[in-house]
């Protein structure tokens, strides 16, 4: 006979899931609920502490109220290829469009050129450059994504892929462009399901966020370490102790491999940067809780403008970059993760400096922090785009 030992909820039991709303802060109907992959997190209940002024003729507390619910969450990550994508396109109001295909086309590889060199059609139709491309058909590293650093009708370079990197190969394939998000005004909410089969209720009784909508993100890139992140949340209501909604049902997980620090590159002005032991992404899209008279909870979710930084760390090398920031010079960053699932690409087309001084701590190697604040493009495009593929 089993013994039964009452223990309180653990984190190691519970699970979250999420599906997008049609309408904000309605679960649709016979919702099919994704889970949301994460290190750490919840969604939490708060309230302010309202007390009373009142003189009463005594010095004791006179009474005490509670104001409206506020529910929000930060939700910690382990980066990896289409696991977070809904949350990245909610932060930055956009969504993913798909990318575009260029269909049995013969390929030759010049590994000593790192060109892509097609017998017929245009690759100017589909690409430009700082796009991701495969072709995924080829053989070993030819079949991987790269960045396009020149695009003709008939020719795609991959100036940046190391040498030695791809091989002579000639083949038909499919020529694949990523799919693109950018920064829109697209409003996105979510229904937020989270499950602690541990609690005394058993396994069969749930907490439910409505109207929640992603208002920032952070992530960081390290040496030796796997490449985490944290998305920050609001929501409008809150459901404790609630029964699984009518008709839901739970889509399988297609449970990707973890980026890490040596599945990627940094580039910088559009050429590799070498030398790099960290970089970091924060993203905060001003948002706050608006309430109303008469409503425990919060009639909607204010955002205002997509802000972005960047911070890179690295080995002092050269006057380069500190030349840019001191000079107010504009760059490009991105930021490129691989792994054997797929490759995702953080591009921030036109960033400037505002700090890139070295600092000499001691008889070791000397570093430089260099802080950017992307912004956007001179012809008005996106100072964030995201590729995946």
């Amino acid at each position: 006979m089993a013994t039964t030992c009452p223990t309180p909820a653990t984190g190691a039991n519970s699970s979250v899931y999420y599906v997008k709303e049609e309408v904000c802060g309605v679960t649709p109907e016979n919702p099919v609920f994704k889970e949301l992959r994460r290190t750490s997190g919840n969604m939490q209940l708060t309230k302010d502490t309202l007390e009373s002024n009142e003189l009463d003729g005594n010095r004791d507390r006179s009474d005490v109220r509670l104001g409206q619910n506020q529910a929000s969450g930060e939700f910690g990550i382990e980066m990896s290829f289409t696991s977070h994508d809904d949350f990245y396109a909610a932060a930055i109001g956009g969504e993913f469009t798909p990318g575009q295909t260029q269909a049995g086309l013969n390929i030759t590889v010049d590994p000593t050129g790192k060109t892509y060199t097609a017998d017929s059609g245009d690759f100017t139709l589909v690409y430009k450059v700082g796009d991701l491309v495969s072709f995924a058909s080829l053989t070993g590293n030819n079949a991987k994504p790269f960045v396009a650093t020149e695009v003709t009708a008939t020719v795609l370079t991959a100036g940046n892929v190391p040498d030695d990197y791809l091989e002579a190969e000639t083949g038909t394939s499919d020529a694949l462009s990523a799919s693109t998000a950018v920064i829109d005004d697209i409003c996105t909410s979510f229904t937020i399901l989270e499950n602690y089969p541990d609690l005394d209720g058993g396994p069969d009784i749930y907490t439910i966020t409505r109207g929640v909508k992603v208002t920032g993100w952070s992530f960081t890139l390290a040496v030796n370490a796997n490449n985490t992140g944290s998305f920050s949340m609001l929501g409008l209501n809150q459901e404790v102790n609630a029964l699984l909604p009518a008709g839901a049902t739970f889509e399988d997980l297609d449970k990707t491999q973890v980026y890490s620090g040596v599945d990627g590159t940094i580039y910088e002005g559009g050429a590799v940067l070498g030398y790099v032991n960290s970089a970091d992404s924060s993203l905060d899209t001003e948002a706050s809780a608006q309430f109303a008279l008469g409503n425990d909870y919060a009639a909607f979710i204010e955002q205002g403008r997509v802000l972005s930084s960047l911070t890179l760390g690295t080995f002092f090398t050269s006057y380069t970059l500190l030349e840019k920031f001191i000079n107010e010079t504009p760059s490009s960053i991105e930021l490129l993760m691989e792994s054997v699932d797929g490759s995702m690409l953080f591009s921030y087309p036109r960033v400037k400096y505002t700090s890139g001084t070295p600092d000499v701590s001691g008889s070791g190697s000397i570093t430089q922090s260099l802080e950017a604040l992307p912004v956007q493009t001179l012809e008005g495009t996106s100072s964030i785009v995201i590729q995946i593929l």
